[in-house]
């Protein structure tokens, strides 16, 4: 039996399309990261990654609750009273934005797509951690003044122990709260994506 061979180097023909979809994967790779970078960015205003919901700030502190390490931060920026979302348990990771705006997806490869951040303290909420935070002279004297006034009485007993004389660091526990990573419902939106890919190369992108 003779056999007859047809090579059509027609770019727009669909079978070219098709080829090429598969040999470049870089579209679908971007597609791919924009879909986990997406879903990354969602998990700070739902507050979960998947089945994962994420714990509130302190989850062990009774009321009147004030966000220690925030406060601090407040304090050893100079300001004399502790922002208004300092007592505030949600949102959690959610503070100036920095580690939100930071999460960006990049091709890496003929078959690699990263998704991540270059954000120093990322680590510690995607897998929990401690952090640490220097308690200074100065921070100490606006945290002693603030306690004498009568927005700051009723945690007296939460926050003087900064004010002890030995007293050079602040460590918080760090909940475990990830962003970063694949759920199910990415899983697929990739598949989708992918299946779509496929589909518009093979008719020519003619639906």
């Amino acid at each position: 039996m003779a056999t007859v061979v047809i090579i059509n180097t027609d770019e727009t023909h669909p079978f070219v399309k098709l080829r090429s979809a598969l040999t470049d994967t870089k579209p679908i790779l971007t597609r791919i990261g924009a879909i986990l970078e997406a879903g990354a960015q969602a998990a700070f205003s739902d507050q979960k990654f998947g089945s994962v919901a994420w714990p509130h700030r302190y989850p062990n502190q009774a009321e009147p609750f004030v966000n220690l390490a925030g406060a601090l931060s407040d304090f050893a920026a100079g300001s004399s009273n502790p922002k208004s979302r300092r007592f505030s348990r949600r949102p959690a990771v959610m503070d100036t934005g920095r580690l939100l705006r930071s999460i960006r997806s990049r091709v890496t490869g003929r078959d690699r797509v990263e998704v991540g951040t270059t954000v120093e303290y990322a680590p510690a909420h995607q897998w929990g951690g401690v952090t640490s935070q220097p308690v200074t002279d100065d921070a100490k004297k606006k945290i002693a003044a603030w306690l004498l006034t009568p927005g700051g009485k009723p945690y007296m007993s939460k926050m003087t122990f900064l004010l002890q004389k030995n007293r050079a660091t602040l460590d918080t526990k760090v909940a475990h709260r990830p962003f970063l990573g694949v759920t199910a419902t990415m899983e697929k939106d990739i598949t989708s994506a992918v299946e779509e890919l496929v589909a518009e190369a093979a008719t020519g992108g003619n639906s």
